[in-house]
């Protein structure tokens, strides 16, 4: 009713196939014996394949009713349908020999250790065992030869012994496999019963007779000795011993356990050990009696022994009337019934002064503005100081009351102690001139570079501007002189030009600063349109004349060359060549652009190049 009341809409119907086709009825695994002529023709039902779209192969590496050789061997259909999908299956044709002609298999016993002179009988090292693959064959026959390493009479001997597995009906068909014997003794003995570590405490005598169970060591080849460098009963003085046992078999193997024993004193007749005070730091006339600068302390190791006597003594390096004194205070701890037993130990005490005095309430910076004298009186509070060791003087270089002309001015008061140490405070006074009689103020044109024989006048490198302080003050008047370095025939020379602006009012009021100018050229030149790289071919002669466009150089000061190592149109054989321009200006300034030139051969005169088959395997 409503022909233009529509509406649409995309369907897409791919036609592809991407599955792969089915295999049906894959055998089993299959296994066999072979006949007598060590093959087997191994039968099975053949497999059979489906697809979708349709089925383009059905192969296989091995058909029904193939013979095979003893082994375990992998039968594999594929199937390929007609868009080359794939799919396999696959089984195992396992064929058991049973021709009994094959060779013997072996096996030797184990590597045998054992000491030089055991018996080295089979019955002891073991026997080998054989096998022929087959049902019902023959066991081989086991023979062996021995081949023995060293003369027996050291502690190291070995036989290879070389075990032969033969088949009794092919005597040509044999195996054989070697067994390692080794007559010898590289074992340690073995120490039981090691003591534990052992602490005792000397009676008077300061000695300690120590006891203890000694070890026993055996050994699995035989003992030739034990022994220890300390035996059961010895007498020991105080302190730490390692007690230690060496067990020796009759091959030199050893083997120690070891223990200590530890001798504590309790005789009251050793060493005191002794503290001293920490390092004493004080003002120079400053006490230095123990009671202020500390007492060292000492003990006697054991129990109840008595305190030792602390002595000191001093020495003193310097005079005492400088502000810097060191005592070196040795304290001596010694035991008061063994007198020849004492120790030592050194205090530092310090009596200096190298702390500088502090200063307080230093002024603030302070601006004046003078009157129609030309000149301020400043007034402020001086500052005060202390210091730890006793203060010598508070100096400035101005007081207050001081009358200052127009300008700044750096007031420092100086803080000394009796020792030397000093300490500064320091604070401005600016004086601003109003009567226009001060030394005017000058600012003079940056440094100005230019190339030799440039022009030098002010109106090219600048003009130095100055000014007087005050309301109203006239401009001064500027004036300039130079000095030249260089004898203006080189490609360097410096002009310093020094400016000056003076008062007009006051002529001996003036103020100058220096303006270089430079005049030199320290540019390298500039090359423009430097060629691109160049990739030729030669011609029948095996050579190419190439040609390109030179670049071009300028330079700020003038140029002087522009050298190449080749030319446009030059002949070049096959080959890379780097093509470098070199640009030098008048001052020895230089730059350089370069560009490769690739000749490439075609002149039939090079060595052929070859391309070999894929590697290809098939069946010998």
């Amino acid at each position: 009713d409503y022909t233009n009341a529509r509406s649409s809409g995309v369907q897409r119907i791919t036609l592809s196939d991407n599955n792969a086709p089915t295999i049906s009825n894959c055998p089993v695994d299959i296994s066999i014996v072979t006949n007598a002529n060590c093959l087997a023709v191994v039968t099975w039902p053949e497999p059979f394949a489906s697809d979708n779209c349709g089925v383009s192969s059905l192969t296989s590496n091995f058909a029904s009713g193939s013979s095979f050789a003893p082994g375990a061997t992998l039968v594999t259909y594929t199937a390929v349908d007609n868009c080359g999908n794939s799919s396999t299956c696959s089984f195992t044709v396992n064929v058991i020999a049973n021709c009994c002609d094959g060779v013997p298999s072996i096996q030797v016993p184990a590597t045998f250790n054992t000491c030089l002179g055991s018996s080295v009988d089979p019955s002891v090292t073991g026997t080998a065992t054989g096998s022929i693959a087959g049902d019902g064959c023959d066991l081989p026959t086991i023979t062996f030869t021995d081949a023995t390493v060293g003369d027996g009479t050291t502690c190291g001997q070995s036989i290879q012994r070389t075990w032969r597995a033969t088949n009794p009906n092919f005597t040509n068909q044999f195996s054989t496999a070697i067994q390692i014997i080794n007559l010898s003794d590289d074992v340690a003995p073995v120490i039981s019963n090691c003591p534990a570590d052992i602490a005792v405490t000397t009676g008077t005598t300061c000695l300690a007779v120590v006891n203890w169970t000694p070890p026993t060591a055996t050994d699995n080849c035989g003992l030739q000795s034990l022994t220890s460098n300390f035996a059961p009963g010895t007498s020991f003085s105080p302190g730490l011993y390692t007690i230690v046992y060496t067990a020796t078999d009759n091959c030199g193997n050893t083997s120690t356990c070891s223990f200590t024993v530890n001798v504590i004193a309790n005789c009251c007749d050793g060493t005191p050990s002794i503290q001293v005070p920490v390092t004493f730091n004080a003002c120079l006339g400053g006490s230095t009696d123990p009671s202020v600068t500390g007492v060292a302390t000492g003990t006697i190791a054991g129990d109840g022994c008595v305190a030792p006597t602390i002595t000191f003594s001093d020495v003193t390096t310097n005079s005492g009337t400088s502000c810097g004194q060191t005592i070196q205070r040795t304290w001596r701890a010694t035991n008061p019934n063994f007198t020849n037993q004492f120790s030592t130990a050194t205090q530092i005490i310090n009596l200096t002064d190298d702390i500088a005095p502090v200063i307080s309430g230093c002024p603030g910076n302070i601006v004046v503005t003078t009157g129609t004298t030309c000149q301020a009186v400043v007034n402020w509070t001086a500052p005060v100081a202390n210091d730890n060791c006793g203060l010598q003087s508070l100096s400035s270089n101005f007081t207050p009351g001081t009358t200052f002309s127009p300008g700044v001015y750096n007031v420092v008061y100086t803080a000394t102690d009796n020792c030397g140490n000093t300490s500064t405070c320091s604070f401005s006074v600016t004086v601003v001139a109003n009567c226009c009689d001060g030394t005017p103020s000058i600012q003079v044109p940056a440094t100005f570079n230019a190339c030799v024989g440039s022009s030098t006048e002010p109106s090219v490198t600048g003009v130095a501007i100055g000014s007087i302080a005050g309301d109203g003050c006239a401009a001064p008047t500027i004036t300039f002189s130079d000095v030249m370095t260089g004898s203006g025939t080189s490609c360097v020379q410096s002009i310093q030009r020094t400016w000056r602006a003076t008062n007009p009012n006051f002529t001996n009021q003036f103020s100058t600063a220096t303006q270089v100018i430079n005049l030199t050229d320290d540019t390298a030149p500039t090359i423009s349109n430097c060629p691109t790289n160049i990739v030729v071919t030669t011609s029948a002669t095996c050579q190419a004349v190439v040609n390109w466009t030179a670049p071009v150089a300028s330079d700020n000061c003038g140029l002087q060359s522009l050298t190449s190592n080749f030319t446009p149109g030059t002949t070049f054989s096959p080959g890379v060549y780097n093509v470098v321009y070199t640009a030098l200006d008048n001052c020895g300034n230089s730059s350089t652009c370069s560009f490769s030139i690739t000749v490439v051969a075609n002149c039939c005169d090079g060595v052929p190049s070859i391309q070999a088959p894929a590697t290809f395997n098939t069946c010998l």
